[in-house]
């Protein structure tokens, strides 16, 4: 199992390779935006391995990390989202088995929801009042 982390300071997402016999590479820093908050991994397109999402505090982008499949990720691919966010998760939300993404916006005060289609499709789902001043997660379930 590899390791992906968020360094929020240092506007980078890194990835930790697993070389066997509990061995790990030295970090590899992938660029963000802005203020990584979190990671959300998953095949988001679809092609057998884990590619890296990661929402940019303090701007209105996440930004989706390709695995390149030999251990390597390409570089950012930025996608607009509502003001603030401080969460992206992954979801199956639309019943045709790709995973989707969602952020929590705190800025705009709501969440963004963008379906695993081409081009992405995205949808902005106001949040209630009783959210709290800055949501920091979502849970899926069905």
């Amino acid at each position: 199992m590899d390791l992906v982390s968020a360094d929020f300071d240092n506007t980078a997402i890194s990835a930790i390779m697993n070389l066997g016999g509990m061995l790990f590479s030295a970090p590899t820093a992938y660029g963000t935006i802005f203020e990584p908050a979190n990671i959300a991994a998953a095949d988001y397109d679809l092609d057998g391995d884990f590619d890296m999402v990661a929402p940019n505090f303090h701007t209105s982008f996440f930004n989706c990390h390709e695995n390149n499949g030999n251990g390597t990720f390409a570089p950012k691919v930025d996608f607009a989202c509502g003001s603030g966010p401080t969460f992206a998760g992954r979801a199956y939300l639309d019943g045709n088995g790709t995973p989707a993404i969602v952020t929590t916006n705190a800025f705009s005060d709501n969440v963004s929801v963008f379906l695993n289609q081409t081009p992405p499709v995205s949808t902005l789902i106001p949040t209630l009042s009783e959210w709290g001043l800055i949501a920091f997660g979502l849970i899926f379930w069905d």
